[in-house]
């Protein structure tokens, strides 16, 4: 004690021990956050004690070193909790694209609630993801059905929940998410013309060219021609339901995390290392030499890569 107070380096060496233990305690992947603060305050901590007890200029780095760890555990944890959003919010706005597409027929049948999840299963979400993926479908059923059905409240549900879904999404994976809804449309056996109405909107409210919107429908036909020579149109619509299982795409997050081969919860560190040893493969200098075409495809790659840095590195900085 000094005087009626505390003891300052008592009070510090004992945070310092404490926050040591629970940083050796903390060794998941999942909780680098926390042992990086705990890291920090540490090491923060310990300094504190040290000028007090011994003064010496050199102490005084401890303190922003440690104050710099929090700094990186928390962006981390910030990071975290708004890539978890993130993926939830696309899961319920695509799944919501989906389900109004499929409604546009007047109902959404078991099958295309069966489609629509098998679909998230083979993209590797989770069960409980699965459920809440079935409830949404049923929510949109629900709410336009109770709206009586009003095709002009639907297509302003689809606006809303594609625009979500480009938001987080860059332009390939949009055009794998048109596919399938076309594939979801065309399940039941064709694709009426209310579909392929919700269809074309949806894929301009997306941010799609009327090109690529083509091109996505002519590989439909020429495909299901391909499969069955000869055979008959079912409807007005469309081709009949091909063989090939659809694929949602994941949400941007994880599609980054993927192309730089690390999991979504990596550590900053994590990101930037896997960031370089991606650059150094497909930097345009490296491969100049095994000719232009090659040079071109790496150069689009290097781009994709460096998107998905800044993309992380944005997050972090920006949260």
């Amino acid at each position: 004690m000094l005087g009626d107070g505390f003891d300052p380096a008592g009070v510090a060496v004992f945070i310092a021990v404490v926050c040591a233990v629970v940083a050796f305690a903390l060794t998941g992947p999942a909780q680098w956050g926390l042992r990086r603060i705990a890291v920090g305050a540490s090491v923060a901590a310990a300094a504190i004690a040290a000028l007090t007890l011994a003064y010496s200029p050199w102490w005084w780095t401890g303190i922003p070193w440690g104050i710099y760890q929090v700094f990186l555990g928390w962006s981390f944890i910030v990071r975290r909790t708004r890539v978890a959003t993130e993926r939830f919010e696309y899961l319920h706005s695509s799944a919501r694209v989906l389900s109004y597409i499929a409604l546009a027929d007047g109902e959404i049948t078991p099958r295309e609630i069966q489609i629509i999840q098998a679909t998230y299963a083979r993209a590797g979400f989770s069960e409980v993801e699965l459920r809440e993926v079935e409830q949404t479908a049923r929510d949109c059923e629900r709410h336009f059905l109770n709206d009586g059905s009003d095709p002009d409240r639907l297509f302003a549900l689809l606006k809303d929940a594609c625009s979500f879904v480009s938001t987080h999404s860059n332009e390939q994976t949009r055009l794998i998410f048109l596919r399938t809804a076309i594939l979801i449309a065309a399940s039941d056996g064709y694709i009426s013309r209310a579909e392929t109405r919700a269809l074309r909107a949806g894929a301009m409210w997306l941010g799609l060219s009327t090109a690529e919107v083509d091109k996505a429908w002519d590989d439909l036909y020429s495909s299901d021609t391909n499969r069955q020579p000869g055979h008959d149109e079912a409807g007005e619509g469309g081709p009949e339901p091909r063989e090939e299982e659809p694929q949602v795409p994941p949400d941007l997050a994880t599609y980054y995390a993927a192309l730089l081969g690390v999991a979504v919860t990596a550590t900053p560190s994590e990101i930037k290392r896997a960031y370089r040893e991606k650059a150094k493969m497909y930097h345009p200098d490296v491969v100049a030499h095994r000719g232009p075409e090659f040079a071109r495809l790496a150069e689009e790659k290097f781009k994709e890569i460096s998107r998905a840095y800044d993309y992380f590195r944005g997050v972090r900085v920006a949260s």
